[in-house]
């Protein structure tokens, strides 16, 4: 039995191109063959060159997430060098071996007839974004834990290769079409292939399945979102047996993970524009000073913008604005970079009421807060509650005193004990009275403060003034970005 599932597991996976002896519940679709890719730019060229002379390949930036149906694995092309897939795929069969059966000259087809190798060639030279989204199988098979980590079973999945004692596949579970949903925005792959699963079991069982995998590639810059900011992004998968797509979501974590990971490259491509139109002054890094940092990202992200990179602008942007949302630049910045930073800036109180209007408008507890924080739906309410509060007891407290006053006046045995006793207790009800009002006034101190405070840092970043624009290099900074980059 071993001998004849060996012998139909070669015959099957040499052409990759006809059904197993499991029955399916539709026929399987032969892979889709790769068509005409996008067309290739300079700087796809430029990022060629530049990846090769990159020192190590950074497996840790590959993620997988999973919804009932299916799981997605998402690369960089960073990782796209050389052998590295093939090399982590064949490591993560070989951890299969012992438990499945698998012959040497089986893994030998597994990597050599892998349904995505013939995008491997052709989409190796795109600054792309890869994504392949496989069926989850059930009653899954565990296999060993290879020397090479969680990279060597990721590379297995990412190939639509998967461990399962499931003999039927559900048609449902398909993935027939995939498109990004960033926000509002709904992105098509820019390139984007079919093949059916693999399934490996026991006793060396090799089965291409009757459901599909995708894989898609995506420019970067869908994962940016529309204000810059680090958004979750979808995953919206579609099988032709299912008239409902099921919703597979990308975290924003994870997302930010892969802008930060592709920022070396993109700055390396910012250095060889021309000119950068702005200037930063000092190391991307977590070193940096609050006012550091605003002016770091405000310059670099108009610094990208002016390049022509508008996604990486953004993002950087939207965190300088995310610190100092009320930043204006001034007259004297260019015209661009005053739109980007007015269209991105979000909903924010940007004026100060003022110590006066303060004042005259805290006749009832908490309303400084209110007008202070007008944006703030909750503002005041804790102060209000426990001033009322306070209130409450020191009338409650105020009323006990002058009953045991009254008891007081009446007692014809021991008044001198009954007088003590409602003088202690008018004494403890004034001091609650008390720290009713200095909980009051101390709320609209609070509330004066944090106006100046809030009309102090306006003015700090209100006509922010750009700097002529200088040369610009990057060094590598020990923490942070992976780079440090200084416009001089």
């Amino acid at each position: 039995m071993h001998s004849f599932m060996w012998a139909l597991s070669l015959a099957v996976l040499a052409p990759l191109a006809s059904p197993l002896a499991a029955q399916p519940s539709r026929a399987p679709v032969a892979p889709q063959q790769p068509g005409t890719p996008p067309q290739r730019t300079e700087q796809d060229a430029a990022f060629v060159a530049w990846r090769l002379n990159q020192q190590s390949t950074d497996t840790n930036t590959w993620i997988v997430r999973g919804s009932p149906r299916y799981l997605a694995v998402i690369r960089l092309p960073l990782t796209n060098r050389g052998t590295v897939h093939t090399d982590l795929l064949r490591a993560g069969l070989e951890a299969c071996r012992a438990r499945l059966g698998l012959e040497t000259t089986v893994v030998d087809s597994l990597v050599a007839h892998r349904p995505f190798a013939a995008l491997d060639s052709v989409m190796r030279e795109y600054q792309m974004v890869e994504i392949t989204v496989i069926p989850r199988g059930a009653r899954p098979l565990d296999c060993d834990v290879p020397r090479e980590g969680i990279a060597a079973t990721t590379a297995v999945t990412a190939e639509g290769i998967f461990a399962s004692s499931e003999t039927l596949s559900s048609a449902a579970n398909s993935a027939d079409a995939v498109a990004v949903l960033a926000g509002d925005d709904t992105h098509a792959p820019s390139y984007v292939v079919r093949a059916p699963t693999v399934r490996l079991a026991a006793d060396g069982y090799v089965g291409r399945e009757s459901v599909n995998s995708v894989r898609l590639y995506v420019p970067l810059d869908a994962f940016v979102a529309a204000d810059g900011g680090n958004t979750s992004v979808r995953l919206r998968i579609s099988s032709s047996a299912r008239s409902e797509p099921e919703f597979l979501e990308i975290p924003a974590a994870d997302v930010t993970r892969l802008i930060r990971a592709m920022l070396p490259w993109r700055l390396a491509r910012l250095a060889k524009t021309p000119e950068p139109a702005l200037p930063v002054e000092r190391a991307l890094t977590p070193r940096l000073k609050r006012a550091e940092m605003v002016q770091a990202n405000l310059e670099t992200g108009l610094a990208f913008t002016s390049a022509g990179d508008d996604a990486m602008g953004r993002w950087f942007v939207h965190r300088a604005l995310l610190a100092e949302p009320c930043l204006t630049l001034s007259s004297t910045a260019p015209n661009g970079a005053r739109v980007v930073v007015s269209r991105m800036r979000p909903k924010e109180n940007c004026e100060s009421v003022g110590t006066g209007a303060v004042l005259r408008g805290s006749w009832y507890p908490g309303r400084a807060q209110r007008l202070v924080r007008p944006d703030v739906r909750s503002a005041g309410i804790v102060t209000a509650a426990i001033v009322a509060m306070t209130a409450g007891a020191s009338i409650a407290m105020h009323l006990q005193a002058d009953k045991l006053y009254a008891d007081y006046e009446s007692e014809q045995t021991n008044p001198q004990a009954k007088f003590f006793l409602a003088r202690d207790a008018h004494v403890r009800a004034n001091l609650v009275g008390t720290t009713m009002y200095a909980l009051w006034v101390g709320s609209i101190a609070q509330a004066i403060w944090e106006d100046r405070r809030r009309a102090a840092r306006i003015a700090n970043v209100r006509d922010y003034d750009l700097t002529t624009p200088r040369a610009m290099r990057l060094t590598p900074a020990p923490q942070g970005l992976g780079l440090s980059i200084h416009f001089f």
